[in-house]
Order: C-alpha cells, then sequence, then structure tokens
C-alpha cells in the first residue's frame, strides 16, 4: 500500500507513494507521523498518488487532519482524486 523514500533527490523532503486502492487510515497515518517525527525538522512530506486508483473517506479525513498540523504536498494525482483532494479541500 505505500512505500517511504525519505531521500528524494531533487526535493530533499520525505516522499511517500500511495498505490493500488488506498484503505487503511491507521497506517497511512502512522506513516506519515513517523516519517515527519523521523526526520531532522522536516516539516513538509510530498504523497505521490500516482499509483493509487481509489482512496477511501476515511483515509481522505486522516489526510485533512494531517494536513492541518504539516505541510503535505499532493504529487501524481489522477483526475478522479484531483477531484476528491479538492473537494476535502487538499489542494486548490
Amino acid at each position: 500500500m505505500y512505500l517511504v523514500d525519505i531521500k528524494d533527490s531533487d526535493t530533499r523532503f520525505p516522499r511517500i507513494c500511495l498505490y493500488g486502492r488506498v484503505s487503511h487510515s491507521d497506517v497511512v497515518k502512522d506513516v506519515i507521523d513517523n516519517v515527519i517525527n523521523g526526520s531532522n525538522n522536516i516539516k513538509t512530506v510530498i504523497v505521490d498518488l500516482s499509483g493509487a486508483e481509489s482512496i477511501c473517506e476515511e483515509c481522505f479525513f486522516v489526510l485533512v487532519d494531517l494536513a492541518a498540523l504539516h505541510k503535505i504536498k499532493f504529487i501524481g494525482y489522477s483526475l478522479f482524486l484531483e477531484d476528491e483532494l479538492k473537494r476535502y479541500g487538499l489542494i486548490k
């Protein structure tokens, strides 16, 4: 469901890749929290959604909560996920 790439050479921010049907909100929350808490003074996380087919509603709520606490940048999402991200206020 996820892959953590701690050292993204282009951005130097941790990158989390979600793929498939994302439905385990507790895992998503724990992974993002662990990446942020385990890194030195990094408050930005990149969430790569290029492999995500769908995201459950509960996961969107977790992402909204995490986005309120940390800077999260979403990349690689499909048009369908773009509409959902906009609906939850995660992107403009």
